[in-house]
C-alpha cells in the first residue's frame, strides 16, 4: 500500500542572520563549544552597535553642568530682568504634580475614576429637584403645647426621620415590633410620619399598629401614658372621620353564638331577651387619658361634617387644633353651585356660597361653630392658624347662632390667629416704622385685632377670666 503523503500546512519561517555575523562565520569558521560561545558574544556586540544611540543619553552628557546666572531679587527691578521662574513640580505617572514632599502613599496609582469622578445618577438628580411634599420647615413643628420634638441633629431625629420615610417597608416587616416602643416616642412618631412619611399611605391599619391594645398585641405598651395626638396632615388624605371614630373609640367584636340567638319562648318575660342582647364588656377607649389634638393642615377628604360628627367624642379634649381648616360649611363642593325654580330668581345652593366672605353672610359657618363649641366645653386652647378666610365667622352675633364664647368655651385661655402667608406687598416698608397706627395694618393683622377685641369685649361684660389671643404673619 502506499503511504499517505501528509502536506503540511504551516511552515517554520527561515532564520535570517545578519550580515556581521555571516561575515565572522565566513572568516573564521569554528566548531564545538568554542564556536558556539564565539557566536553567541558577537551577536550581541554586534546588536549593540547596529542600535541608534539614545537621545535621552545624548541630552544628558551634553546640558551644562553649572546654573546660569541670576541676580539678586531686589536688582531685577533696576536692571529690568524678569523674575526666575520657579522649578516645575514634579509628576507622577498620571500627570499629576506633586505639591508636598513626600513621594505619595505606597502602592499602584489611584485610577482616574476615582480623582476625576463620576457624575450624578438620574435618582440623585431627580430627588433633589424633588419638590417637598409637605412642609418647606425640615423640623417638626409640633402644633400643641407640651410636645417636644427631637433635636435636629439628634440620634433619635434621624432614626424617625429614617423610619418615617421608609415607612411602607417598615409597616409591613416590623409591624408586630412596633407596638413595643415606649409611648412617648409613639406620638412623635405619628408627627414625623404626617412631615416626612409617603402622602396618602399612612391608614388606620398602621395607627392601630403603633397604637395596639394589649388585647389585640400580647407585647404592646398600653396607651395610658399618651395625651397628646398629632394628625397633622394625616387626616383628610388617607384617614376619613368614620375611620378616626372607630381608631378612638374600637368596637368590641360580639360572638356568633350571641349574636344569632334563637327566639325565646313566649313564657319568658320580655325584659329576659333584651337583658341577654346586652353586651358584657362596654367599648374601650384607646387613649383614656387624651387631652390634646391636632387635625390641623386636612387633606381634601376631611368636612365639617365628619368633624362634627365625631364631635361628641372629643368633650374631654383641653387642647385642639384646626389649623388651615377650609371655610365652615356642610356643601364644601356647592360654593359656586346656584339652583332655580319658577317662583324665584336664581340663589346659592348652600348656606355659603363664594361671595360669603365678600357679604359678610356668616350664618351657616357661625351654626356650625356653636355646636362644635358645645360638644367641645373643656377646650382651653385653640389653634386657629392660617384660617383668615373664616375669623370673621368668631364674631358673628346675628341671631345668636355664634361660637359660645361666654357659654361653652368660658373656660377658653389662648386662642392663636397667626398666618403664614403673605397678604400685603407694604408689610416689609413697615417692619422698619416703631409706631403702627391701625389703619396702616395689614388686613390679616386687623382682622385678627377685630376678633380678639369684640371677644374680650364680650367676656369681659359677664365677669369672665382673661382670654390670650396670639396674632402676626409669621409663626
Amino acid at each position: 500500500m502506499p503511504k499517505k503523503r501528509h502536506q503540511s500546512l504551516y511552515t517554520k519561517p527561515s532564520s535570517t542572520v545578519h550580515p556581521a555575523l555571516s561575515k565572522a562565520a565566513s572568516a573564521a569558521p569554528r566548531t564545538g563549544r568554542e564556536a558556539t560561545a564565539s557566536s553567541v558574544n558577537e551577536r550581541l556586540a554586534n546588536l549593540r552597535l547596529s542600535q541608534p544611540p539614545h537621545r535621552e543619553a545624548d541630552e544628558v552628557t551634553t546640558a551644562p553642568t553649572q546654573p546660569s546666572r541670576t541676580l539678586h531679587p531686589s536688582l531685577n527691578g533696576l536692571f529690568g530682568v524678569p523674575l526666575t521662574p520657579p522649578p516645575a513640580p514634579r509628576r507622577n505617572g498620571l500627570g499629576i504634580a506633586r505639591t508636598g514632599r513626600g513621594s505619595g502613599p505606597a502602592g499602584p496609582p489611584p485610577p482616574l475614576s476615582w480623582l476625576l469622578g463620576s457624575p450624578p445618577s438620574q435618582d440623585y438628580l431627580e430627588k433633589s429637584t424633588r419638590p417637598l411634599q409637605n412642609f418647606t420647615t425640615p423640623a417638626v413643628r409640633c402644633p400643641l403645647p407640651g410636645m417636644t420634638a427631637p433635636h435636629d441633629k439628634s440620634l433619635l431625629h434621624m432614626s424617625l426621620k429614617a423610619l418615617a420615610k421608609e415607612w411602607t417597608w417598615q409597616a409591613y416587616y416590623n409591624q408586630h415590633l412596633i407596638a413595643t416602643v415606649p409611648p412617648r416616642i409613639k406620638s412623635i412618631l405619628v408627627s414625623y410620619l404626617g412631615v416626612y412619611g409617603p402622602v396618602g399611605v399612612i391608614r388606620v391599619d398602621d395607627l392601630n399598629a403603633i397604637f395596639a391594645l394589649p388585647s389585640e398585641a400580647p407585647d404592646a405598651i398600653g396607651n395610658d401614658e399618651i395625651t397628646h395626638l398629632d394628625l397633622s396632615r394625616i387626616i383628610g388624605h388617607s384617614l376619613n372621620f368614620r375611620e378616626l371614630k372607630t381608631f378612638l373609640h374600637p368596637v368590641v367584636r360580639i360572638s356568633q353564638a350571641e349574636t344569632d340567638r334563637e327566639d325565646l319562648s313566649e313564657d319568658e318575660p320580655e325584659w329576659a331577651s333584651f337583658a341577654d342582647h346586652i353586651p358584657s364588656h362596654p367599648s374601650p377607649l384607646r387613649f383614656t387619658n387624651l387631652t390634646a389634638l391636632s387635625l390641623s393642615h386636612p387633606g381634601p377628604k376631611a368636612s365639617w361634617t365628619g368633624l362634627l360628627s365625631m364631635s361628641p367624642r372629643l368633650a374631654t379634649l383641653t387642647h385642639l387644633s384646626l389649623a388651615a381648616w377650609p371655610i365652615p360649611t356642610r356643601t364644601p363642593n356647592s360654593l359656586t353651585a346656584t339652583t332655580s325654580s319658577r317662583f324665584s330668581p336664581r340663589v346659592a345652593y348652600g348656606g355659603t356660597d363664594f361671595y360669603s366672605a365678600y357679604d359678610g353672610a356668616w350664618s351657616e359657618a357661625a351654626s356650625l361653630l356653636r355646636q362644635l363649641s358645645r360638644a367641645t366645653y373643656c377646650l382651653q386652647w385653640l389653634d386657629l392658624d392660617d384660617c383668615e378666610t373664616w375669623w370673621d365667622a368668631l364674631r358673628w352675633e346675628k341671631e345668636r347662632e355664634g361660637a359660645e364664647w361666654t357659654g361653652a368655651w368660658r373656660g377658653m385661655k389662648t386662642v392663636l390667629l397667626r398666618s403664614t402667608r403673605t397678604h400685603s406687598a407694604q408689610t416689609a416698608s413697615r417692619s422698619s416704622v416703631s409706631v403702627i397706627s391701625p389703619d396702616q395694618r395689614d388686613p390679616v393683622t386687623r382682622q385678627a385685632d377685630q376678633v380678639a377685641e369684640y371677644v374680650k369685649h364680650l367676656r369681659a361684660r359677664e365677669g369672665l377670666s382673661y382670654i390670650r389671643f396670639e396674632r402676626g404673619t409669621d409663626i
